[in-house]
């Protein structure tokens, strides 16, 4: 950050508190400054909170406007409200009409309202996003005593809270994902499984083996090039199935189809390494790409990366999906937000420090209605 735009950082901050003296445009005007609103302590807890605010209302400006995540689940709040309320149409049977059966016609006032419209209210909450740090003032005294000391000191607040920001996004965007696997294996896995269960939740390994009359376990399934090509077939088909309307691959209440457009796909991390090298060892690489898909590193459990855990009824049970090998789902069937953004400080004289938080709301979607597919090694 060059000089220039310190001195504009620091006109915006005597601007917003009413500073009467020159504008900073040189290191001279920059040490007045600091003399005239450091020496009196309204004029200083002023400084102090309009420049914590402002790196604040940055850190959630550039988020807003920088491209969506890896998933392109988390969207901005308008997006996010639009989808909320959805209405959903079941299809109708098709009917004869009366205008052949002159004999028997149609009294247009004795129809009567067609079932099958759907509406639906789904929403779920995870913890609040709260980024809290203290600035103690011999700190905020040394950043002004130059403007390349407070170019230093603003930059690293500036990173210290937008890499908060950015994890807790992350965690969002894993969290939303991991709710609606949990909605579709849990209806998999119930005393009386639904009826889509079978296509929802596949568990690849069990039925390489049962087919091929193979013995592979999870371990060297993955260093199999047949198992791999066999996940690959799969993961293909079913991409085309999705691709016809029907209720074949959803809770079963409305007809849905997913276009390729619409369709994502997540896969382990795990798979698509062992793909890769497979894949680099054949030759028609048009027949054995794996569809276009996100690696997921995890799926929200560092120490076991293909395992998801899902707290249900405010934490009394959970939900817990491991080897999974990938996800393929339509894009409306989850979608998350981080809004209602704020930034807070407060001036602490007591003990010459500043504390100062950053916070935003985390919620998302799950709907089970839309088409989903959970890919298990197992």
């Amino acid at each position: 950050m060059p000089a220039t735009q310190i001195y504009a950082v620091v006109n915006k901050i005597a601007s917003n508190i009413g500073y009467t003296g020159t504008n900073v445009i040189d290191a001279s005007s920059f040490t007045k400054f600091a003399s005239d609103t450091l020496s009196e302590t309204p004029l200083k807890e002023s400084v102090y909170s309009e420049m914590y605010d402002l790196i604040g209302k940055t850190v959630i400006a550039i988020d807003e406007a920088e491209e969506e995540d890896d998933r392109g689940i988390v969207v901005d709040a308008f997006e996010y409200g639009s989808i909320l309320q959805k209405l959903s149409f079941a299809l109708q049977s098709s009917e004869s009409s009366s205008e052949w059966d002159i004999a028997n016609p149609e009294n247009p006032y004795e129809e009567v309202r067609k079932e099958g419209i759907i509406q639906k209210f789904f929403e779920q909450t995870i913890p609040t996003f709260s980024y809290k740090d203290v600035a103690y003032d011999t700190q905020l005294r040394e950043a002004f005593k130059s403007p390349e000391s407070l170019q230093g000191f603003l930059d690293a607040l500036y990173i210290r809270m937008r890499n908060a920001y950015k994890i807790a996004k992350q965690g969002l965007s894993d969290a939303a994902v991991g709710g609606l696997m949990a909605s579709i294996y849990s209806a998999a896995t119930a005393v009386t499984p639904s009826a889509n269960a079978a296509r929802q939740v596949r568990h690849l390994l069990t039925e390489y083996n049962t087919n091929y009359s193979a013995s592979l376990t999870d371990t060297t399934s993955l260093q199999n090039t047949n198992y791999l090509d066999f996940v690959r077939k799969v993961v293909t088909i079913d991409k085309m199935n999705l691709n016809k309307l029907n209720k074949l691959y959803n809770d079963g209440s409305v007809e849905r189809r997913t276009s390729e457009a619409d369709l994502k796909l997540d896969l382990s991390l795990e798979l698509t390494a062992s793909y890769a090298k497979f894949y680099g060892d054949t030759y028609n690489d048009n027949y054995v790409t794996l569809p276009k898909h996100n690696s997921v590193v995890n799926w929200g459990i560092a120490t076991d990366p293909r395992k998801v855990k899902v707290s249900l009824d405010g934490g009394t049970s959970s939900v817990t999906i491991a080897k999974i090998l990938g996800f393929m789902y339509d894009k409306d069937a989850v979608v998350a937000t981080m809004d209602r953004s704020r930034f807070v400080s407060i001036y602490d004289s007591w003990n010459d420090r500043n504390v100062f938080k950053l916070t935003a709301n985390r919620r998302y979607i799950a709907d089970p209605s839309e088409n989903g597919i959970i890919y298990l090694n197992d």
